[in-house]
């Protein structure tokens, strides 16, 4: 799902490597032009350049995801059940930063507006390498749930067994061993230079027990993703997240560890110990 911890993975998984990367595109592709009617290619060469199409993107985007060290950005969040009439929309900013270990990632909202209900104390969602911390200023409470034991380096590239599933930034082959990928026209609504994705899970991956479907919104410039969106429980609920400011400044941060040290202010929350079992035991 993409939750708050899967908006984590979107640039964890973006930035661990298992080889070494080859050089990054040098320029993006170029922009897909309309075709009269009568000079349209025959269906199967349409598909077949679209199959091609969708390759390229997701090379691109493994490629480019070997070479990420770090990253801020904005980050606007919304849930929406469709079963309860309910919205919650979140805005604030993630940060990730590729260690020698196990990365570093940090989420922090300042603001939440459920229906017409506005909050502005924060909620932190970290992950120090170990340990996945959630704080809220409003509580003054956080809970800090392990989910690897100390030394334990995570696959995040492993759709199978990876702690925080997150189909996107992993390796080509392991999208489309679970998921089929297409790529659709673009909208008025989606975003800018972008590519509209759209994974459907493949019978009998564990995923499609958590996704009707995925769509993802890549940069043709950047190879990231601007807007990653999910249908879950049955079309019933739909979670998206934007990345309204991300550019190639957002990757030229020199963030360090001491980013994603604990604000001295949690010193005086009350704290809670658990075992981590999966992104759904964490609070809406």
């Amino acid at each position: 799902m993409i939750r708050l911890t899967a908006l984590m993975l979107t640039f964890a998984s973006m930035g661990f490597a298992q080889d070494p990367p080859p050089a990054p595109p040098s320029e993006p592709p170029e922009p897909v032009q309309e075709v009269p009617d009568d000079e349209q290619q025959p269906p199967e060469d349409q598909a077949q350049t679209a199959r091609a199409r969708v390759d390229e993107i997701l090379a691109d985007q493994e490629r480019v995801g070997q070479h990420l060290r770090g990253v801020g950005c904005q980050v606007e969040y919304s849930d929406t059940d469709e079963l309860n009439l309910s919205t919650t929309r979140r805005e604030g900013f993630v940060k990730y930063l590729r260690t020698g270990g196990n990365p570093l990632f940090w989420i922090e909202f300042h603001k939440q507006v459920t229906d017409d209900m506005v909050a502005e104390s924060r909620i932190w969602y970290v992950f120090n390498g170990s340990s996945l911390l959630e704080a809220r200023e409003r509580d003054r409470a956080m809970i800090e749930r392990q989910v690897v034991s100390a030394g334990q380096t995570l696959d995040l590239f492993d759709l199978d067994t990876a702690p925080f599933p997150m189909p996107f930034g992993q390796k080509r082959d392991e999208i489309l061993k679970h998921f089929e990928v297409k790529l659709v026209p673009p909208k008025p609504a989606d975003p800018e230079n972008t590519d509209h994705l759209v994974c459907t899970p493949r019978e009998g991956s564990p995923l499609a027990r958590r996704y009707e479907r995925l769509e993802f919104f890549v940069l043709r410039d950047l190879h990231l993703p601007r807007r990653i969106l999910s249908i879950e429980n049955g079309g019933y609920r739909t979670v998206v997240a934007n990345f309204p400011d991300l550019s190639a400044e957002s990757l030229r941060q020199k963030l360090t560890p001491q980013d994603f040290a604990e604000p001295a202010a949690w010193k005086k929350y009350a704290r809670t110990v658990e075992k981590f079992e999966n992104e759904s035991s964490l609070k809406p």
